[in-house]
């Protein structure tokens, strides 16, 4: 009788734990996310003898509980993939760990190439961001970050259940580290850095934009989106497969870079495909054109401009 007083206390307190903790970060009312969790299959999973050891971690358990119940709790667009795109060369740090290691480099604020870029009077130390484009065949940023159109520009897709952030829904949820993606903005003018508004009475995602989601008006073309790791230095996350969709060779990448390209995939666990980017002949625009899919579903697609 005693070992079932102490499970059930375990589990009492997983769910009031879930609950207050989804309440606090929702404002939504506590009564609400237990009536939403007690529910829950993840509820039945935590209760059964067999499957019960979830209550070890409540993490695990809540993280469980967050994806059964993502309808509810988060937007439409929140949970609807979305195409970001990296731009790389073949030799730089990292490129070739993404296909290989299956992760993806977050940077320090610091190693930027704009001076300006999060290195404004308020700085943003010991935190990390991982930077990615909104559009796919900018003819600026092959030349600036694919080695002059030689290099390529990588597509993922992914909504907030599969955000390539290195921590889990429930961490992101319920620890001291916040993981913000925001779209930039760009401005000839500094953003408020008013320190007692910031870290007195700031949202969390105001005080982010601020810090590292505005730039100067001069790069506006990037179109730049960005997920923001607070107080996490840098350093490789892993990203789940499903989420890299195409690879997009520039203009000017030589064929000996494509095969070494469709090496890198050859085991990739899911479809992926390899496209070209052409310059188009009556306009400044390139025409992207996929040649074929890789990885272990290899298979040829018709040429599309």
């Amino acid at each position: 009788m005693w070992r079932d007083d102490r499970i059930q206390a375990v589990i009492d307190t997983t769910t009031g734990f879930i609950a207050a903790k989804l309440a606090e970060r929702l404002n939504r009312p506590v009564h609400e996310m237990e009536r939403l969790f007690l529910a829950s299959k993840t509820y039945g999973l935590l209760c059964d003898p067999e499957t019960g050891l979830y209550s070890d971690n409540v993490l695990v358990t809540a993280d469980l509980f967050l994806r059964e119940a993502a309808p509810a709790l988060y937007t439409q667009e929140e949970l609807t993939a979305q195409p970001y795109f990296k731009y790389r060369s073949l030799t730089a740090p990292y490129t070739k760990e993404i296909f290989e290691k299956r992760e993806l480099w977050y940077s320090a604020p610091k190693d930027f190439n704009d001076p300006f870029d999060c290195n404004l009077p308020l700085n943003c130390d010991d935190s990390s961001v991982l930077c990615f484009s909104l559009i796919g065949d900018s003819i600026p940023l092959f030349s600036y970050y694919a080695d002059g159109h030689k290099g390529i520009c990588i597509e993922f897709s992914f909504s907030i259940l599969d955000m390539p952030s290195g921590i889990s829904l429930a961490q992101q949820m319920f620890v001291r580290n916040k993981i913000i993606p925001l779209g930039v903005d760009y401005s000839d003018k500094f953003p408020a850095l008013n320190i007692n508004k910031l870290y007195l009475y700031h949202d969390p995602r105001e005080l982010a934009r601020n810090l590292i989601g505005v730039k100067a008006e001069g790069w506006e073309n990037e179109e730049e989106y960005r997920i923001f790791r607070d107080q996490i230095p840098a350093g490789a996350v892993p990203f789940a497969p499903p989420i890299l969709k195409r690879v997009i060779l520039g203009a000017k990448t030589k064929d000996t870079d494509m095969k070494k390209i469709k090496g890198w995939l050859k085991e990739w666990p899911t479809p992926v495909i390899l496209s070209k980017a052409e310059a188009d002949t009556k306009s400044f625009k390139l025409n992207i054109r996929d040649i074929e899919t890789v990885g272990r579903f290899e298979g040829k697609l018709k040429n599309r401009t």
